[in-house]
């Protein structure tokens, strides 16, 4: 007699149309517990976003929140900031209690260097840095350069970026909001050396993500 009962409601809840809801937190480590809370529209899917970092970006970090569905099933992101070190994130789409699930450990960084290099340089708290050309590995084919302001709990800090990507972006990101974290940022992209056809993937998630770890890993 349960099963018609919870069908009913789970009936009832779409025609109603309940939003979906999902965890909230972010940290260090392969996991954090938070609040629940209701998704908005546009926003199909729970996502626990895990990064790790090498050199000076060493860490370990994770965030869930709501996410649109186009996130869930990406491939791995890395960004390269040549002698700063490297950042490896990836997305992974949940439902209910697993969410609560450590999800499975990243992957080792590609460290291979694939012959074509980008500007680098990571700077909090100015909008200018000194470059020096990176080393791209792996299957990174694009440069990125993200500037822009940051702020989380009430403290904010101009960043800026630049190095190796295997994500392609193309447009101006603006006043995003993630795990606690606001970023508003502009990012270029450009093909390294070269031509270079456009890999998958969700920008502004990869970019949120890669900004707020390293906004907690400084301010924190």
């Amino acid at each position: 007699m349960q099963l018609p009962l919870i069908l009913c409601l789970l009936a009832t809840s779409v025609a109603l149309g309940v939003s979906l809801s999902c965890e909230h937190c972010h940290g260090f480590g392969n996991t954090c517990n938070g609040t629940w809370q209701n998704c908005p529209s546009e926003q199909h899917s729970c996502g626990i976003v895990q990064a790790a970092g090498t050199g000076v970006l060493q860490m370990k970090g994770v965030f869930k929140t709501c996410v649109q569905s186009r996130n869930c099933d990406q491939p791995l992101n890395s960004f390269n900031l040549g002698k700063i070190g490297q950042i490896l994130t990836r997305t992974t789409c949940c439902e209910g209690l697993g969410c609560q699930k450590t999800p499975p450990a990243l992957p080792p960084i590609n460290n291979t260097p694939n012959g074509k290099k980008c500007p680098s340089c990571y700077v909090f708290h100015s909008l200018k840095c000194e470059e020096e050309m990176a080393d791209c590995t792996g299957d990174q084919i694009h440069c990125i350069e993200v500037a822009g302001t940051a702020n989380m709990g009430g403290t904010s800090a101009e960043v800026l970026m630049k190095g190796c990507t295997n994500v392609l972006c193309n447009s101006t990101q603006d006043g995003m909001s993630f795990g606690g974290i606001s970023v508003i940022t502009t990012a270029i992209c450009t093909p390294a050396n070269g031509a270079a056809s456009s890999i998958p993937g969700s920008f502004e998630l990869v970019l949120q993500a890669f900004v707020g770890l390293l906004l907690l890993k400084v301010l924190g």
